[in-house]
């Protein structure tokens, strides 16, 4: 292995141990561990691992064909270290905020939706349920009174 394929398996390992870091607390935040059963954690934690292990592989296979060296374990550790003391605190703002904005626009969307769509519809529906109340209300009169004149004559 050339010593430029080191230096970029290094980088990229540094990388996958930063984003590692990240996608542990976002897996953390969104799991919710006490409110949630004990065989439901364990598997989306299986799952969560896996999914790890066979993404920091795939990017060591696509850097350096999936050679493993001691040194890729040191940089995956060094990665993590690195956003655990520089960069988790401002991740985690990142993340309320990017959490917050999506509940935001969420509702934005659903109100959006109720009062351009579904309102509009139920009071078409209210309209039209009148106007046939209405209707039979004045046929039923007019034949009311129709048999009242026939008989009446």
């Amino acid at each position: 292995m050339t010593l430029s394929t080191q230096f970029l398996t290094m980088l990229a390992m540094i990388w996958m141990g930063t984003l590692f870091g990240a996608s542990l607390d976002t897996h953390n935040r969104f799991l919710k561990r006490s409110k949630r059963k004990s065989w439901i954690v364990f598997i989306n934690d299986i799952l969560f691992w896996v999914f790890q292990g066979l993404s920091i592989f795939y990017v060591l296979f696509s850097v350096n064909m999936g050679e493993l060296r001691f040194y890729i374990f040191l940089a995956l550790l060094c990665g993590f270290a690195a956003y655990q003391s520089l960069f988790k605190n401002m991740y985690l703002k990142l993340l309320e905020r990017a959490i917050a904005i999506t509940i935001n626009v969420y509702v934005f969307i659903v109100k959006a939706i109720r009062m351009l769509v579904i309102r509009p519809l139920q009071l078409l529906a209210a309209t039209a349920l009148s106007l046939l109340l209405l209707t039979g209300r004045g046929l039923y009169a007019l034949g009311k009174w129709l048999l009242a004149f026939y008989y009446g004559c």
